[in-house]
C-alpha cells in the first residue's frame, strides 16, 4: 500500500492527540482517586462522629475538672484558720508607760479567736516592788478606728526556791485578754501599753514605776466552733474531703451537660439504621418474592411438558380385533383405556 504525505502529516497530529489524552486521564484519575479518599474519610469521621465528639470533649475537660478539685482543697487547706503569735517590741522613754505597736498576722474575719499576751520579766527588786500594774490592748483598723479596748491588772510574783533547785532569775506572766473575739475583718493594729500611769512617783531608791521586761508576746488562739472549728482542727483531712466533693461535683455537671448530646446522636443515628435495615429487608424480600415467582413459573412450566409427555405416552391405539381361536365361538376383543375414551370423545 503506498504511503502519502497525508498520513505522515496526520500521524504526529493522531500520537500527539493520543498522547494529550493519556496525560488528561491520568490527572484526572488522580483526583478522583484523591476525592474519594477524601470522602471516604469524611464519611469515617462523620459515621464515629457522635462517639469521637464526646470524647474529645472529656478529653479536654477532665484535666480542668482536677484542676479545679485540687485547687479547691488547696485553698480550704491554705485558708484554714491557724493559731498565730506575734512578738511585741516595748519602746520605753517615749511616752508616760512603755508601749508597743504592730500589725496582726491575717485574720479570718469570721474566725473567733482568744487573745493573750504572754510577758517574760526578770525577778527583780523593783519588779515585785512594784505590785500590780495594768494592761491594755487596743484593736483598731487601718483606717485608724478603734474596735475594742481591754484592760487587764497583773502581777509579777518571785518563784519559790526548793532545797534542790535555785531561785529562777525570770518568770513568765500570762495574760488572757479577750476571749472569743470575732474580729469582723482580716487586718488589724494592735497597740499595748504596759505599766502604771502614776508611774512619775518614785519607788525605793528612786526607780520609775514601770516594769521590766525582757521579752514580749501577742498571741491569738483560735476557738473550735461549727464548721470552721472542725476545719481548723482536721486542716487536710477538710482539704482532701473538699477535693473529692469538688471532683464529684464537676463530673456529676460534665456528665449532664455531655449526656443529652450523645443521646440526640443516638436518636438521629437510629432511624437511619432503621430506614437501612428496613431497606434490605425490603430487598431480600422482593428478591424472595421473585425467586418464588420464578420457581413457581418453572415448576409449572416443568409440570405442564411432564403431562403433555405423559400424554404422548399413555396415548393408547385403536383396538384391534383379536383373530378367533379354537374352541371358542366368539372372539375376544382388548379394553379400550379411559383416557383413549375421553379422546374419542373430543374428537368426536
Amino acid at each position: 500500500m503506498a504511503r502519502t504525505d497525508d498520513d505522515d502529516d496526520a500521524k504526529p497530529i493522531g500520537d500527539v492527540r493520543y498522547a494529550t489524552g493519556d496525560e488528561g486521564s491520568a490527572g484526572l484519575s488522580f483526583s478522583e482517586l484523591y476525592r474519594a479518599l477524601i470522602a471516604s474519610g469524611v464519611d469515617t469521621l462523620r459515621a464515629f462522629a457522635p462517639h469521637i465528639i464526646p470524647l474529645f470533649v472529656c478529653a479536654l475537660l477532665i484535666p480542668l475538672v482536677v484542676a479545679v478539685s485540687v485547687f479547691a482543697g488547696w485553698l480550704v487547706w491554705k485558708h484554714a484558720s491557724v493559731s498565730w503569735e506575734a512578738p511585741l517590741y516595748l519602746q520605753y522613754g517615749d511616752a508616760s508607760q512603755p508601749y508597743a505597736r504592730l500589725l496582726l498576722p491575717s485574720l479570718v474575719a469570721q474566725q473567733r479567736y482568744d487573745i493573750s499576751v504572754q510577758l517574760v520579766v526578770p525577778v527583780s527588786e523593783s519588779n515585785v516592788a512594784l505590785g500590780n500594774f495594768m494592761t491594755s490592748l487596743t484593736l483598731s483598723t487601718p483606717a485608724n478606728k478603734t474596735l475594742i479596748t481591754v484592760r487587764r491588772p497583773a502581777l509579777i510574783l518571785p518563784s519559790g526556791s526548793s532545797l534542790f533547785t535555785t531561785k529562777p532569775s525570770v518568770v513568765t506572766v500570762d495574760l488572757q485578754l479577750l476571749k472569743a473575739y470575732l474580729p469582723g475583718t482580716s487586718k488589724l493594729i494592735a497597740t499595748l501599753e504596759l505599766g502604771r500611769r502614776d508611774s512619775w512617783t518614785s519607788l525605793g531608791k528612786g526607780e520609775g514605776r514601770e516594769v521590766s521586761v525582757l521579752s514580749a508576746h501577742i498571741r491569738g488562739a483560735i476557738v473550735h466552733h461549727g464548721i470552721r472549728g472542725i476545719v481548723a482542727r482536721f486542716p487536710l483531712i477538710s482539704a482532701v474531703l473538699s477535693t473529692i466533693g469538688f471532683l464529684a461535683l464537676l463530673s456529676v455537671t460534665l456528665g449532664a451537660c455531655i449526656l443529652p448530646s450523645i443521646l440526640r446522636q443516638r436518636d438521629r443515628v437510629g432511624p437511619i439504621i432503621e430506614a437501612g435495615s428496613n431497606n434490605a429487608t425490603e430487598d431480600q424480600r422482593s428478591t424472595t418474592s421473585e425467586d418464588y415467582n420464578s420457581d413457581r413459573d418453572n415448576r409449572s412450566l416443568r409440570r405442564s411438558r411432564s403431562s403433555s409427555t405423559h400424554e404422548e405416552v399413555k396415548v393408547e391405539s385403536e383396538a384391534e380385533s383379536i383373530p378367533p381361536t379354537r374352541g371358542q365361538p366368539e372372539p375376544l376383543r382388548r379394553r379400550r383405556s379411559r383416557r383413549t375414551e375421553r379422546q374419542s370423545d373430543t374428537d368426536s
